[in-house]
């Protein structure tokens, strides 16, 4: 599978991206993309936050009440295993989408150290992609 994976700058219209591509969900499906809703519904933080180290703590953190490495590592674990879930879900019924897109600016401004950055393209792989393309804008697919 490829990866199309938008981390515009925040305040660049990245909110507007990513409703367009919730708003256009099925129509990117018939199309062979896939825009998942188990990492954010419009924008994909459940997937920055995977990815982040255990000692970091911020907005996120908080609002799902992750205060302890154990429960940041658990969460991790089982937004990893949501996401898998669901693309082999959605690929049973769209067997043409060979391509997910996912888009959150926090993938920029919050994964700032090596081994997030790291850890990000392990669930990348996890998740059965093969290429990844970052953009910091996505041209109409």
């Amino acid at each position: 599978m490829k990866c199309y994976l938008h981390i515009g700058t925040e305040k660049t219209g990245t909110t507007t991206i990513q409703n367009f591509f919730d708003l256009n969900r099925i129509i990117l499906l018939e199309k062979g993309y896939i825009y998942t809703k188990n990492a954010g519904r419009t924008n994909h933080t459940l997937l920055a936050v995977a990815a982040y180290n255990l000692h970091r703590r911020d907005e996120f953190t908080r609002l799902y009440g992750l205060d302890t490495n154990a429960e940041l590592k658990l969460f991790q674990k089982n937004v990893i295993a949501s996401l898998k879930d669901e693309i082999e879900s959605i690929q049973i019924d769209y067997r043409n989408a060979k391509s997910i897109v996912f888009s959150s600016e926090h993938i920029q401004s919050r994964l700032t150290e090596i081994e997030e950055i790291e850890r990000l393209k392990q669930i990348l792989i996890h998740l059965g992609i093969v290429d990844i393309c970052v953009a910091g804008r996505i041209a109409v697919i």
